[in-house]
């Protein structure tokens, strides 16, 4: 599903703020009555219980790279909180208006064409709609994987080939086309950081920052990705008693 006739040269980086309305958006020329808070719900009522602590109460934390957008927030196993327990958040802006992130990992059990129901007329199957967090709800934020050398309109870059939309046109070039090896994942809402907020969760020792990884967004099974982060991490931290 390439991109044909939706690209233009780069964008520029956004300040927090202008990126924030863009996720706030939803994509209302698609945009079901249903709305997503059912996708929320859904989410949040499954089972995210405690865990087996993989690393032990005594690891010595050792990020390895600096907040920024394109790396992933790992949450590390006492971080017990409903909303953000067991998750990878790949952050899409962090400065000095605050931070925003995706959460990757928690796939809904609602389709695409539930929330969008004119995706099933442009050929959408089994696509599932992820939950990106618990701010704005009512917005759907895409995250694609473009293998062209220029950015999808209205998008932003992310990292590598990764980028960051909630254009409607994009969404309907892509769902139209069935020959290109582009990917996307929709998301309903994201997460947010006032400023200063990530970086004293960071140095609390709830996030594990590691550099961003397309094949962990769109090549892993979600359910796979936190434990075989953490199996990862607990190779490379120093323990001590």
């Amino acid at each position: 599903m390439r991109l044909r006739g939706l690209v233009k040269t780069p964008l520029r980086t956004a300040p927090v703020l202008m990126l924030a309305v863009l996720l706030s958006a939803a994509i209302s020329p698609l945009w079901s009555p249903m709305g997503s808070a059912s996708v929320l719900l859904r989410v949040n009522d499954r089972d995210f219980a405690a865990t087996k602590e993989i690393l032990g109460p005594h690891t010595l934390i050792r990020n390895k790279a600096a907040v920024d957008r394109g790396v992933f927030l790992v949450a590390n196993t006492h971080l017990n909180s409903r909303t953000f327990s067991r998750t990878v958040i790949l952050v899409v802006e962090h400065g000095g208006q605050g931070s925003v992130g995706i959460i990757i990992n928690r796939p809904s059990d609602v389709s695409l064409t539930q929330l969008v129901p004119k995706a099933k007329e442009l050929g959408s199957k089994d696509d599932v709609v992820h939950f990106g967090g618990p701010v704005s709800p009512n917005a759907i934020v895409l995250l694609l994987q473009v293998r062209s050398p220029l950015a999808p309109e209205q998008g932003i870059h992310v990292f590598d080939d990764i980028y960051l939309s909630s254009s409607s046109s994009v969404l309907e070039h892509l769902l139209r086309r069935d020959d290109s090896e582009d990917m996307f994942h929709a998301y309903v809402g994201y997460a947010g950081w006032a400023p200063g907020q990530l970086t004293s969760e960071i140095k609390r020792g709830d996030w594990f920052v590691v550099p961003g990884d397309a094949k962990k967004i769109f090549s892993t099974d979600p359910e796979s990705i936190w434990p075989q982060m953490i199996k990862a991490l607990s190779g490379q931290w120093v323990l001590h008693p």
